[in-house]
């Protein structure tokens, strides 16, 4: 850039000695560099489904921030009409917040039963393998953990028809009509 900015001739800029080598080393770091952040942002949004609903810059200003509160800005984006949550400092440990209670875009208050560490990643990992997860943890985990179920079952589907199972999704419709059927069931009694 120094040589192009004394000689801003772009003729003779191009066909300096290498140039051309130096600038596709660049383009291929760049481009490995941008194949790896976008391996890691996968990684994130695979462990917290919620990550797809907002862009590769607003997901690194989450990740690149110790402030668990940073998220606020972004918290509409992953959940339907959750406008902020309620930060509070824990008594017992001085750096860490607990998260009391969300908080609508009308300014509707839901406090939590308990508080949740904001330093704790495990709820939604944990959701998927206890029994009772849909008592244990708030609505949108649940959500996240049967979205993530309902596809590992509907790709089954597919690895079944490929290995020649033809009825798979007519056997696969059936199962979620027998489900609809017993929810639909237990609501009315």
């Amino acid at each position: 850039m120094e040589q192009t900015h004394e000689s801003p001739n772009i003729k003779a800029a191009c066909h300096v000695d290498g140039r051309l080598d130096a600038l596709q080393s660049l383009s291929f770091g760049l481009e490995k560099c941008q194949k790896s952040l976008n391996d890691y942002l996968d990684s994130k949004r695979n462990a917290f489904p919620r990550f797809f609903f907002i862009s590769d810059d607003e997901l690194l200003s989450i990740l690149g921030s110790s402030d668990p509160e940073c998220v606020q800005e972004h918290i509409i984006k992953m959940y339907d009409n959750i406008a902020s949550l309620r930060f509070t400092p824990n008594p017992n440990q001085t750096k860490e917040l607990l998260v009391t209670a969300m908080i609508s875009a009308e300014k509707e208050v839901m406090v939590f039963r308990g508080t949740v560490s904001s330093d704790d990643r495990s709820v939604t990992p944990r959701s998927f393998v206890l029994a009772d997860w849909m008592l244990d943890y708030q609505g949108m985990v649940c959500l996240a953990a049967s979205q993530v179920w309902w596809t590992w079952e509907v790709e089954d589907v597919f690895r079944k028809i490929k290995t020649g199972k033809k009825t798979a999704l007519k056997d696969y419709a059936r199962k979620m009509h027998m489900q609809i059927d017993q929810l639909v069931v237990k609501e009315v009694l």
